[in-house]
């Protein structure tokens, strides 16, 4: 895929049957990778270890379990990274592959896959190396955005890359259609790669560090809708937050209020930051900074997903 790949590991001739593969991961993407990854290889032979995630919105721990059962994998869940730790060192795999972790591995963790330990990051490496890559170049508003296979090395998401996947973004598209989108072009071509991973006979490239863009992590009250932005901005906010993210807030008469949806409009409001502005059964227009105004379509208020008209119930509201 890239003129200047280099081979990080020698060829070889074992076969799959002698492989002993790991797989550390959760939620509906990181079952979806496993299946690919097994499927792909069958004759692999698979541990899967299964973060306790319950209280996770997004957890899909019964539907792993199942596919693991129905695919022949082992399946444990690990409540601590001793735990996880104690794991992989009894197992010594040969492979590992991870999508959807919670803990950082230390360097002699990374070492003991003999074929390495593999991983995707929701980003076009090196950019926005660190924790939720896309939701940061949503709320940036780029026009292309990516995911990348790349193997785990001891710094953060500095590892050499397998291969990427771009994809461009409208403004009007929510961060649940960006992941799905990239998920079908990352499971179209990982069967191929990974067959090589397992033989020995893969090739990588190394990143360029001096381009790297690194993200904070980032907290619950980071979602707070800050309207002094202009619209653009604060719509990008929304976007990116969008399910199955917990969704951008503010509050309305004390209360909690989690925007699912909004839409860019190109009038000129002269308002209060914040301010409803206009209602009706299509959305509820809000002033933003810089004379510009968003209307939002869909908010979650009171445990309900509903319009926001329903929500937000006369034009003397304000949010945030």
């Amino acid at each position: 895929m890239f003129s200047n790949e280099a081979s990080t590991s020698a060829r070889s001739n074992i076969t799959n049957t002698s492989i002993k593969a790991l797989f550390l991961g959760s939620k509906q993407f990181g079952q979806r990778i496993f299946e690919c990854l097994a499927t792909s290889a069958p004759d692999t032979s698979w541990t899967i270890l299964h973060p306790e995630d319950y209280g996770d919105a997004r957890s899909s721990l019964d539907g792993f379990r199942a596919l693991a059962e129905r695919l022949g994998a082992d399946f444990t869940l690990v409540s601590s990274r001793s735990q996880f730790r104690d794991w992989l060192l009894s197992l010594q795999p040969d492979v590992v592959f991870v999508c959807g972790w919670y803990w950082l591995m230390s360097e002699e963790e990374l070492s003991v896959p003999r074929l390495g330990l593999w991983g995707i990051h929701n980003s076009l490496l090196p950019r926005y190396r660190g924790g939720s890559p896309l939701v940061w170049a949503m709320i940036n508003g780029d026009k292309m955005v990516g995911s990348t296979v790349f193997r785990l090395t001891k710094g953060m998401d500095e590892g050499p890359i397998l291969f990427q996947v771009q994809l461009p973004v409208d403004e009007s598209v929510g961060i649940g259609e960006v992941l799905t989108r990239l998920n079908d072009l990352i499971v179209e071509e990982l069967p191929s790669k990974w067959k090589l991973i397992l033989g020995g006979r893969v090739v990588t490239r190394s990143q360029n560090h001096d381009n790297a863009i690194y993200c904070g992590q980032r907290i619950e009250d980071d979602g707070r809708i800050n309207w002094t932005r202009n619209s653009s901005e604060v719509h990008n906010f929304i976007r990116a937050q969008a399910p199955p993210y917990p969704c951008a807030f503010s509050t309305l008469n004390g209360q909690i209020i989690r925007i699912r949806s909004a839409v860019l409009i190109g009038d000129v409001y002269l308002s209060t930051p914040g301010q409803v502005l206009k209602r009706s059964s299509q959305g509820v227009i809000v002033g933003c900074g810089e004379a510009t105004a968003i209307s939002i379509q869909e908010v979650e208020f009171e445990g309900k997903v509903i319009r926001a008209a329903k929500a937000i119930k006369s034009n003397s509201d304000r949010l945030g």
